[in-house]
């Protein structure tokens, strides 16, 4: 009686080397014959494998060649030799994912298989794992190891480090657990100011977005929340509900901010202490108004992870050009939205004491249309290059830079107010008056602005074929009925542009439409 059972060969999904070491051990552990190994492979094999060995030693029958023979000639054609280059590259652009370390291994020694290490398997084993690991901690720490460090030593470490981050996660969070058990009374009475007789406002360290939120203990894995209006526990790992810490999918998750195990960024303690620092003060100047304005509690919602579009203002410096007023060099912020020039009372009162101020002649508004009174002004000697003028100066009070706006702008012939009638579009008309700088450009390079289709004058394009390419001619496509006049239109008008020419006959021809 045969020990073990040989199935039929899957092509599809099936690996040959792997079938035929399974059926050389059936060979051996059965004590079969050499000159059976043929005859039981043939057997065995199945129909779709069979046709395919024929197929491969045709004209000659399977029966015909050697056992050896039938093996390299059917893995020559299923699995012929991949690019050692190829897959050194696929090698190094292993990293690791969601798996776990021992998984991140079995796929390394997987993609390793065909790179032909040699004696230096070990080594490029050992690097591409360290190199490729996601938790920075466990990296950093076998950076710290000598240089005679192994793989397998490498991976037992690692896996030690990972078991360990994870226990103490878990630690820390039944930390935090049993230490919310009894500070529901007295979370509430820390994180709550009463501004307004009964009116309560939470403030846990997220803005107006997590007045119904109290946290726990600050451990390091995350702790489990709940709402301060109610005893619904909110998990520590995800910052869900419906279930607890211990049955989370997140648990095995690293924290991308802290690269701590055990929760997502969202819920990290660490960044939430951070913002709670931060908004501590804004939170207290909010909760201490008087008005009777009722200010509503937000339930819990999941945290965002940051502003990734933000803004910063401080990107974009000042513009800001040099003018002498009354002999004196002041920096003034070009600002062409600005009818006048301005400057702070307390300028004034530095450098222009001596001049005595008049009334303002106007008053000016903001953007939303509030008004700003001006002091009053001063008519000083400006210069600006050759431009000497005595010009209208306001002052206003609590003001902060010089401004130069458009009137100053233009009275100092400094070209930027010209900037703004580049282009003077005159009503219900289609001529465009430009200045005498941009019409000598247009009038140098008027066949730019002529209309039409431009011509490429930079040499004579050629097309390479192969040697011995034959001429393909592919019949026209039908052309429908109704788009026929519309097509004829456009080819008319490529043919007057000379993008296309017509000919009698060609070798050539490409699927248009007729």
């Amino acid at each position: 009686m045969s020990i073990g059972k040989i199935k039929e060969f899957d092509i599809k999904n099936g690996t040959w080397s792997a079938y035929i070491e399974r059926m050389e051990m059936y060979f051996k552990v059965n004590n079969v014959k050499s000159e059976l190994h043929l005859p039981t492979l043939i057997a065995t094999v199945g129909d779709e494998a069979y046709e395919l060995i024929t197929n491969l030693t045709s004209p000659k029958k399977p029966s015909e060649l050697t056992y050896d023979e039938i093996v390299t000639l059917v893995k020559d054609h299923l699995q012929p030799a991949p690019s050692v280059l190829a897959e050194r590259y696929r090698f190094r652009q292993k990293r690791q994912g969601s798996e776990c370390l021992s998984d991140y291994v079995a796929e390394l020694k997987k993609a390793a298989r065909f790179c032909k290490f040699e004696s230096a398997l070990n080594d490029n084993l050992r690097d591409q794992f360290v190199c490729g690991i996601k938790s920075d901690e466990i990296r950093q720490r076998l950076f710290a190891e000598d240089d005679d460090l192994s793989f397998t030593n490498a991976v037992k470490k690692a896996t030690t480090l990972e078991a360990a981050i994870k226990d103490s996660a878990a630690v820390d969070v039944s930390a935090g657990t049993a230490n919310n058990v009894g500070t529901t009374a007295g979370a509430d009475a820390v994180h709550a100011i009463n501004a307004a007789g009964d009116r309560r406002i939470n403030t846990s360290g997220y803005g107006g977005r997590g007045g119904n939120r109290t946290r726990g203990a600050r451990g390091r894995g995350g702790s489990p929340w709940r709402s301060a209006g109610g005893g619904a526990h909110h998990c520590g790992g995800c910052g869900g509900s419906g279930h607890t810490y211990q049955t989370c999918k997140f648990r095995s998750y690293e924290c991308s901010r802290y690269r701590r195990m055990g929760h997502l960024r969202r819920v990290c303690p660490e960044l939430m202490t951070e913002k709670s620092r931060a908004d501590q003060t804004n939170f207290h100047q909010l909760c201490g108004k008087t008005d009777k304005d009722k200010v509503d509690e937000l339930p819990l919602e999941p945290l965002q992870e940051e502003d990734f579009h933000h803004l910063c203002l401080r990107d974009y410096p000042l513009v800001r050009i040099p003018v002498s007023v009354n002999n004196r060099i002041l920096s003034m912020e070009v600002d062409t939205g600005a009818a006048a020039a301005c400057i702070s009372s307390e300028t004034y009162d530095t450098y222009f004491r001596d001049i005595p101020l008049l009334p303002p002649a106007t008053n000016f508004t903001f953007y939303d249309g509030t008004p700003l009174n001006p002091v009053g002004m001063i008519k000083p000697k400006v210069r600006y290059g050759v431009t000497e003028k005595e010009l209208e100066l306001f002052v206003i009070k609590d003001g902060k830079y010089p401004i130069i706006g458009r009137h100053w702008l233009t009275e100092l012939k400094t070209g930027i107010a010209e900037l703004v009638d580049c282009h003077n579009l005159s009503v219900g008309s289609t001529n465009v008056q430009l200045n005498n700088n941009i019409k000598m450009l247009c009038d140098r390079y008027k066949e730019l602005f002529e209309g039409g289709l431009g011509r490429y004058t930079g040499g004579k394009a050629t097309l390479r074929l192969r040697p011995g390419t034959v001429p393909v001619f592919h019949r026209a496509r039908p052309l429908p009925y109704a788009l026929r006049a519309r097509v004829d239109a456009e080819l008319d008008a490529m043919l007057r542009d000379g993008i296309i020419e017509s000919v009698d006959c060609s070798d050539w021809a490409s699927r248009w439409y007729r």
